[in-house]
């Protein structure tokens, strides 16, 4: 097994080749639901292996306000939801671009299985995933303009049928997002971070955050218990009768489950990229010095980057061949380490 490189090809199958419990962690962003086309080569998914498929019509949707808005420079992103084979029900198309939200999370968890396959005993899982509206009554279960809830409906299929241990949500608050049009709801201005662990015991090494300011509550840092004082007051133990400082660690507090990090962008890339700020700590965390971390989506390298400046080894996937030459570049130009590119 290579590591420090970057496997083209489609997730699942790539990581099929892979071998049992070999990586430390994984910190991904999948491609979002029905947000774009990613130019890719439809795989099959479902069905019967053995079957010879026959395809049905292709199944359209209709496109987003911002989509519709904001068209592409050669024509309008009109979302074709791939094809259903007639004989199997296997279905042919683009994670993300698949024409029910549930199929979308299977497609999704099914990867995360495989995941799960390769991460060692002690792993751990992060996944930034943003949501989805149905603005073009796309979902017909679900009011037009409702929220999909993909995140929510992918950890609880995660932890419910797929056996993964869900940590933490982090929210990843984004001051500088861009503004919406939207004038009937609040500006969307952060993504959810899902913390999963393979088993209940994991490699975690504690992350700190600096203190935002000076303790004011209850009379400051160090307080007394001697009955009488505002800490007593405040907290009702009028029996603990020793002095306690708030804030014994002078390193700092431990992180918390709201991270306000800007978005980052670097030229070539026409999509956003992981802010290394995001991804830092969640690698510290997760991974020892010398362990590997995966992402099987690496879209613009950006978990690589970060694995070599924190002397941890990495493994990525990409299927667009475009966007995984990105990659390869700008870690080169980032890292100045010359890295394969493997097709599978």
């Amino acid at each position: 097994m290579e590591l420090n490189k970057i496997y083209l090809g489609h997730a699942l199958e790539v990581l099929k080749e892979f071998p049992d419990e070999i990586v430390d962690c994984v910190i991904t962003s999948p491609p979002y639901f029905n947000l774009r086309n990613y130019e890719t080569i439809p795989m099959v998914w479902d069905g019967k292996p053995d079957c010879d498929h026959e395809w049905g019509e292709p199944i359209h949707t209709g496109q987003t306000s911002a989509q519709t808005k904001y068209k592409a420079a050669k024509d309008a992103f009109t979302q074709t939801c791939g094809h259903f084979c007639v004989k199997c029900g296997a279905w042919l198309g683009e994670l993300g671009g698949e024409p029910s939200m549930y199929l979308f999370v299977k497609h999704l968890c099914d990867i995360f299985d495989e995941v799960k396959r390769v991460l060692k005993p002690t792993g751990c899982l992060f996944v930034v995933i943003n949501d989805s509206y149905n603005n073009s009554n796309m979902v017909r279960a679900l009011p037009q303009k409702c929220m999909l809830n993909i995140p929510a409906r992918l950890a609880l299929e995660m932890t419910d049928n797929r056996g993964w241990t869900q940590r933490n949500l982090v929210i990843w608050h984004k001051p500088n997002a861009l503004p919406q049009s939207v004038t009937d709801r609040f500006t969307h201005d952060y993504e959810s971070v899902y913390f999963f662990s393979k088993e209940s015991k994991y490699y975690f090494d504690q992350q700190l955050e600096e203190y935002t300011g000076p303790i004011n509550r209850w009379g400051g840092q160090k307080v007394k218990g001697d009955g009488v004082s505002l800490w007593d007051e405040g907290t009702g133990q009028t029996t603990y009768t020793r002095p306690r400082d708030l804030r014994p660690n002078p390193d700092g507090r431990n992180m918390r489950t709201v991270v306000s990090i800007n978005t980052e962008s670097f030229p070539g890339a026409h999509f956003a990229v992981f802010p290394k700020k995001l991804v830092r700590p969640l690698l510290k965390a997760s991974c020892p010095k010398g362990g590997v971390v995966l992402d099987p989506f690496i879209g613009s390298g950006t978990v690589g980057i970060v694995a070599y400046e924190e002397d941890r080894n990495w493994i990525g996937i990409e299927l667009n061949k475009e966007f995984r030459d990105i990659a390869n570049d700008r870690i080169l130009r980032e890292t100045n380490q010359a890295y394969n590119l493997l097709d599978i």
